[in-house]
Formats: C-alpha cells, sequence, structure tokens
C-alpha cells in the first residue's frame, strides 16, 4: 500500500477485498488484465472473445454493476466480485464499462491490474448504439411508472410527438432519431447508478437527490452532465488522464472496436499472448461466462427489464463478427446529442491516430467510411487530424439501410 496516493489509500482502507487482491497480486500469486471501454462500445464481446481465445482461469463482467444504493460502500462489493472470482485461479479477465466506473478509482484498479486494454469505437457508431440502449429501457418496463410506453413527456418536456410505443419502433427501424425531443434527454437520467450518493458527487460535485422521480427534475446544466458522462467518453478521458498522473503505470493498450472486428480480434488476442501469457496458447478449464457480477443483487423481474432485455438479449457466440453496420448520418441523432458528438470524435482520433499505445487500424472497406478513413490517416502525427477527424465523424453523410434489428453492437 505503500505506493499508493493518501487519497487512494483512504479508498483502500474502505475495501479489505481489494488489500487482499493487492497482496496476492504484489505476492505474483494472481494476474489481473482489466479491459475499459465504452458502453455499446464492444467491451463486452472484446472481453467474451479474449476469455475464450487465451488461457484465462475466470473473468469478471462488470462488477461495478450493483443495482439501487443500499447504504453500502461501493467499493467493497466491486473488490469482493474480483476476489471471489480469484479463488483458484492465477490469471483473470475484469472488464468495466467507462461510465460505471469512478475517476477515484482508477489508481485502485491500476495498482492490481497490470494489463489493461481500453477499448474504444468510432462515435457516430457508438452514440447511436448507446442512445438504444437507454431509451429500450422504456419498453422493457424498467422506467415505469415515471415514464410508459404509453406516454410521449415526461415532467412536461415532450419526448416523442405520439404515444412512444409507436413512434420508437419507427425510429429504431428507419435507424434515424431527429425527432426525439428534450424529454428523451431527461429519460437518459434514469438509472439506479444515478442514485449513489459517490456517483452524484463525482458527477455533479454535490449529492442533488435520492429518488428516480427526482432525477427527471435536476436543471439543465446537471441533466447536460449526467447524460454526457453515461455516454462514455468524457468518464474515459478522465480514467486516462488519471493513469497519466501514475509514476508507474499499467501496460495499456487501445484498440478501436471496428478494428477489432475486422480482424475478428487476431491482433489484440496475439498482443496479449506474448504479453501476458509469454507465448503460451494452452487453454485449461475453466469457468462459463458470467454475464453479471452481481446478479444476485438483482430480483428475476428487475434484471430482466435493465439488462437481460435491453443489454443481454443477443444470443452471442465468443465469435468476433465482422463489420456490417454503417454509421447513421449525423441529422438521424437527436440534437441533445450533436454536441457530445464532436467532442467524441476529436478523443477517439487522439486515441486510434496519436496515441503510441494504440493497435494498428485494420481496413474494412466499403462498410463504414469514417473507419475507412481512420484507416487512411493511420500513422499521421500532426494535430490537424483532429480537426479533420470532426469534420469526417460530424459533418460526413452515410447510406443507411433501416433495420429493424440493428447488428448488435
Amino acid at each position: 500500500m505503500e505506493t499508493l496516493t493518501p487519497a487512494a489509500k483512504k479508498l483502500a482502507s474502505e475495501a479489505p477485498s481489494f488489500r487482499a487482491l493487492k497482496e496476492r497480486t504484489d505476492a505474483g500469486t494472481l494476474r489481473i488484465v482489466f479491459v475499459l471501454g465504452l458502453p455499446r462500445g464492444g467491451t463486452t464481446a472484446t472481453e467474451r472473445f479474449l476469455y475464450e481465445a487465451l488461457p484465462f482461469d475466470a473473468q469478471v463482467n462488470e462488477p461495478s454493476l450493483l443495482g439501487l444504493p443500499d447504504g453500502s460502500n461501493r467499493l467493497e462489493p466491486v473488490f469482493r466480485a474480483v476476489l471471489e472470482a480469484s479463488d483458484n485461479a492465477t490469471t483473470i479477465l475484469v472488464k468495466e464499462v467507462s461510465n460505471k466506473v469512478l475517476p477515484a478509482t482508477i489508481e485502485l484498479w491500476s495498482a492490481i491490474a497490470r494489463w489493461w486494454v481500453v477499448v474504444v469505437r468510432q462515435p457516430r457508431l457508438q452514440l447511436e448504439s448507446r442512445l438504444v440502449s437507454m431509451l429500450d429501457r422504456v419498453d422493457s418496463g424498467a422506467l415505469a411508472p415515471h415514464f410508459t410506453p404509453e406516454d410521449a413527456s415526461i415532467g412536461g418536456r415532450r419526448v416523442t410527438s405520439t404515444r412512444w410505443r409507436d413512434a420508437w419502433r419507427r425510429m429504431k427501424c428507419e435507424r434515424d432519431y431527429s425527432q426525439l425531443g428534450e424529454g428523451a434527454a431527461r429519460l437518459c437520467l434514469l438509472h439506479p447508478f444515478c442514485l449513489w450518493p459517490d456517483v452524484q458527487a463525482s458527477i455533479l460535485g454535490s449529492v442533488r437527490c435520492t429518488e428516480m422521480n427526482d432525477l427527471s427534475s435536476l436543471d439543465e446544466a446537471a441533466c447536460a452532465r449526467i447524460v454526457d458522462w453515461r455516454l462514455g467518453w468524457t468518464a474515459l478521458e478522465k480514467h486516462l488522464q488519471a493513469l497519466d498522473l501514475l509514476e508507474t503505470p499499467p501496460d495499456v493498450t487501445i484498440v478501436d472496436f471496428s478494428s477489432v472486428q475486422a480482424d475478428g480480434g487476431a491482433g489484440l488476442r496475439e498482443k496479449l499472448r506474448r504479453s501476458v501469457f509469454h507465448g503460451a496458447s494452452h487453454t485449461p478449464a475453466r469457468r462459463p461466462f458470467a454475464w453479471c457480477a452481481h446478479r444476485d443483487r438483482w430480483d428475476d423481474g428487475s434484471w430482466t427489464r435493465w439488462y437481460g432485455g435491453p443489454c443481454f438479449a443477443e444470443a452471442r457466440s465468443a465469435q468476433i463478427e465482422a463489420p456490417r453496420k454503417a454509421p447513421v448520418p449525423t441529422s438521424a441523432l437527436p440534437p441533445f446529442l450533436r454536441p457530445a458528438l464532436a467532442d467524441a470524435s476529436r478523443a477517439w482520433a487522439r486515441l486510434v491516430l496519436l496515441d503510441a499505445r494504440a493497435l494498428p487500424a485494420v481496413p474494412a472497406p466499403g462498410v463504414d467510411h469514417v473507419h475507412d478513413w481512420a484507416c487512411a490517416s493511420y500513422g499521421r502525427a500532426d494535430d490537424g487530424v483532429l480537426i479533420e477527424a470532426e469534420r469526417v465523424v460530424v459533418g460526413g453523410h452515410a447510406v443507411v439501410t433501416p433495420s429493424p434489428s440493428p447488428a448488435p453492437y
């Protein structure tokens, strides 16, 4: 614990499971690979692929997915889930999404996870998928009674011009969300994670509310900050900034999910096979892939409404699917998402084109013109590429094939 900063030591004092994990990693009896990426950015697909392709003994999917606040400390159950998975294991894989991880915990994760995989995705694809995953919770019943499929507004703010059920079905089929009103941003606030006091303190600077209904009544500035955090990009940038401040940062590999799709994950698999497993290819018997580290904290109905339907409904295999999803034009996104798109475009280009820790872009011609541009621009080291990225991502157009069920990622 001597290497931790005072702030991290204080957090560690509240989580005995973290201290137990650090003892094992310091002693060399446990190795942890940490996957961190954007929500709806291909992180779970990447996690499952790596787990099946490399000799990991166990994995933990989103240990920060804790459900509603229960008055307890958040840190201890998060690290307890990892500690329990490490029983009779020497190498484990842990995955978190950026919006569920608070910046204050980054130093703790880096203290026990020597290898990190940071997964990003071109913003027009990621933001559409993220929007759909958040708003699909209306149809699943998770947001009732605050908003139901029969409603069209929340707190006097328009969400859709007609009944939600009909409007949302049409929007998803056409992949055009431009007619969503300002009330749709309020729906994005309604999540158990946002009620935890330390989450509000981290995002807003103070604790503003304790009930779900109060979230939708926050002022405009607070609403914008929470929506921005839940999209994932601001959170990820803060996490990477925290890593940059460490005297001894972990071994970080940055990958763009479209490139992972393009080569079937081969480049990332080989990088970890060499750096973590020293070239070993033997795959031992291991536990089945576990979709949720804290499934027992959710009753069956709540789990189905919040995650079973909106997030984990697809029967995915461990194989990475090739890219087949064209991005929607910027004009198809709702107005409240468009400012985030510009910021995300620069962050994405900075990570995949200018960061030395990024794996090379892998072409998949003709599917996604934004990814095609990134592949053509790989190797550039000038800041002008960030300006060009914003022009390509925000200003570019795309021919979108309507689909009632877009590609799963």
